[in-house]
């Protein structure tokens, strides 16, 4: 799968030995498509949503036992995806959440169910199950557990439960109509992000409450998306590059506010997300092609990145997709970009230390 390099310059000789102080590991792979999105239903498995020309794939892959080994564990065989499964979609897919025997994807044609094959061979299809909606273009998705939660704008939001592949429930904001940017579901708790302006609410399954968490004054054209951690934080950026940090508890004050220093004129992959393992690294990317980590405990006035990563330097390859935090190993991060290169790497703790 993997692909020789077709780099920029000869300085990247220079990135190559830089980055053997930088990385614990340093891996690079080829899709053969342009990744739209992914998920990792499992600590193992990765699924990814790939388009090349008239065809889209849906891809199981396991990662290799290299990123799953300890440090300093010695030599490893296996440094390559295996391919487990493999199916096709009618349209491009925009997003996915997935499970290890599930996939729903958001198209053109709305919300479908996709079966993973539980036998591993690579001649089991990955195939549609049935179409959860068809009144929706390209929702936007959240999923916890079986509940899978999609939307376009605040009015249109509902909840499928994947175990009986059915609509269960439709969810209606009070709040003047808007974009979904993101939906991020956590306990009982649903997160909306509206796009256009920075606005998220939050939505009390249990008793059916809506709550403005944040609302602040939006000029000029700017996109927004957010992520939200289990120990409270938000944490939101815009596409010309402003990022904020809130603590729920303390939504009066602003914990971070920094300015990135990037702008975007698309929306499209403009992202942030809290790891999963510590809670106080964020990872932003969508403006070109690195990404930049946060540390959320950095208390000083114009917060800086304690890491870029800057490992996208193929010809062609200007703006990461997508990027993943893996959900149990710390510091392992996955970016796709716009060439179909998928990397897999895991940066110095050292450099995050305080």
């Amino acid at each position: 799968m993997y692909i020789g390099n077709d780099y920029e310059s000869d300085s990247d000789d220079d990135w190559f030995y830089d980055s053997i102080k930088r990385y614990d590991s340093l891996l690079m792979y080829n899709i053969h498509g342009t990744v739209s999105c992914m998920d990792m239903p499992s600590s193992d498995h990765l699924v990814v949503a790939a388009s090349r020309d008239s065809k889209h794939e849906l891809l199981e892959l396991k990662l290799p036992d290299r990123l799953l080994e300890e440090k300093d564990a010695g030599l490893s065989n296996n440094r390559d995806f295996k391919m487990l499964s493999h199916g096709y979609s009618t349209s491009h897919i925009k997003q996915i959440c997935a499970t290890d025997e599930a996939v729903v994807s958001s198209e053109r044609c709305g919300v479908n169910y996709y079966t993973i094959p539980q036998d591993k061979n690579i001649n089991n299809i990955i195939s549609q199950k049935c179409s959860l909606r068809q009144d929706v273009e390209f929702p936007v998705l959240g999923r916890q557990g079986t509940k899978v939660y999609s939307g376009t704008y605040n009015q249109n939001i509902s909840i499928n439960d994947l175990l009986s592949s059915q609509k269960s429930q439709s969810i209606t904001s009070t709040e003047k109509e808007g974009d979904i940017s993101v939906l991020k579901a956590q306990n009982d708790d649903l997160y909306v992000c509206l796009k256009n302006r920075n606005h998220i609410m939050k939505y009390d399954t249990r008793s059916n409450c809506w709550t403005d968490l944040v609302n602040e004054k939006s000029f000029g054209n700017m996109i927004w998306t957010m992520d939200v951690c289990i120990n409270k934080m938000i944490a939101c950026v815009s596409s010309q590059g402003q990022y904020y940090l809130y603590d729920q508890r303390f939504l009066k004050n602003v914990v971070q506010n920094t300015a990135i220093g990037m702008e975007t004129n698309s929306s499209t992959h403009l992202q942030i997300s809290f790891s999963p393992t510590t809670n106080n690294l964020i990872g932003i990317s969508g403006f070109d092609k690195t990404l930049m980590i946060y540390d959320v405990a950095d208390k000083s006035e114009n917060p800086k990145p304690v890491f870029v990563h800057d490992g996208h330097r193929n010809k062609g390859a200007d703006m990461i997709i997508m990027h993943l935090w893996h959900p149990c190993i710390e510091q392992l991060m996955f970016s796709a970009d716009n060439q179909g290169e998928l990397q897999a790497w895991k940066f110095r703790s050292q450099l995050c230390d305080r």
